[in-house]
């Protein structure tokens, strides 16, 4: 594993294919490294990301398009109490991971592209080198032949 770098699975989900990494590096602050399969390349996302420079209904919005929303209409319902309610103590991390995907899907943020896995496995090593972390395992990211089976899983359903 990498120096003040913790692994947290694919930005996709538990059955999602890739590999994530992150560093809290205060209470609410995050610098992140994300590498998934996509069609024939290998996507990477890396950067920063504070969670309380999120604007609240930024939040609310993308929690209740995910489904924290009040099935009876209750005004007083709050959708980031429910989510900290639902994923626990540990639940920056999902939060990152729903607000990270939902910035994909937006094109706020936008994944760089390589042609193997290996080369988006050095890519991410780099940037959480810079960040003074230890460099990746060449199978950090899995093998080729596990990624491309759980990949091959999710484009079939």
């Amino acid at each position: 594993m990498t120096d003040n770098f913790k692994e947290i699975g694919s930005l996709f989900g538990r059955e999602g294919a890739g590999a994530g990494f992150a560093k809290q590096t205060d209470k609410e602050s995050f610098t992140y490294a994300f590498a998934w399969p996509e069609g024939d390349t290998w996507a990477t996302l890396t950067g920063y990301l504070n969670l309380d420079e999120q604007p609240e209904e930024y939040v609310r919005r993308v929690l209740q398009d995910g489904g924290f929303r009040s099935d009876w209409g209750n005004p007083d319902y709050d959708p980031i109490g429910d989510f900290k309610e639902t994923a626990g103590d540990e639940y920056r991390i999902p939060l990152l991971k729903v607000l990270l995907r939902e910035q994909l899907e937006s094109r706020y943020e936008v994944a760089n592209h390589f042609s193997t896995m290996n080369r988006a496995r050095v890519e991410l090593s780099a940037f959480i080198q810079n960040e003074g972390g230890a460099p990746l395992p060449e199978d950090a990211l899995g093998t080729p032949e596990e990624q491309g089976i759980r990949a091959m899983l999710i484009a079939t359903g």
